[in-house]
């Protein structure tokens, strides 16, 4: 897998000092589950390790909150109409609903329409 970007990786050393918060929304989680599990490439590359171990690192190392989709979140979804895939649009409105400050990812889609992405 790539190695995250270097603003991605500055985020995520804060948030294993505990001076932020990093949240994952639970359909980010799942697609990496179900993609270790059906051998599924992400960027052309097979991931490592095993459905548990995501699980496990998730529940005890992690430095992320996962934060399950809401009622509003599926709003947003049903309003935007094809604007994202399924996915994206799921990523787009817990960005929306919680007010996070943006979404850490190299998905040049949600930059396209004006929400702020962290990656380099």
């Amino acid at each position: 897998m790539d190695e995250l970007g270097s603003e991605a990786d500055r985020l995520y050393a804060l948030a294993e000092q505990s001076e932020i918060v990093i949240e994952l929304p639970a359909i980010a989680a799942a697609e990496t589950l179900y993609r270790v599990q059906k051998g599924h490439p992400a960027k052309g590359v097979e991931l490592p390790g095993a459905p548990d171990d995501i699980v496990a690192g998730l529940r005890s190392f992690l430095p992320v909150s996962v934060v399950e989709t809401t009622v509003d979140d599926l709003q947003y979804v049903a309003g935007s109409r094809g604007t994202f895939s399924l996915h994206d649009a799921m990523i787009v409105a817990s960005y929306r609903t919680r007010e996070t400050e943006a979404v850490i990812t190299t998905d040049t889609d949600i930059d396209e329409q004006g929400v702020p992405v962290v990656w380099n």
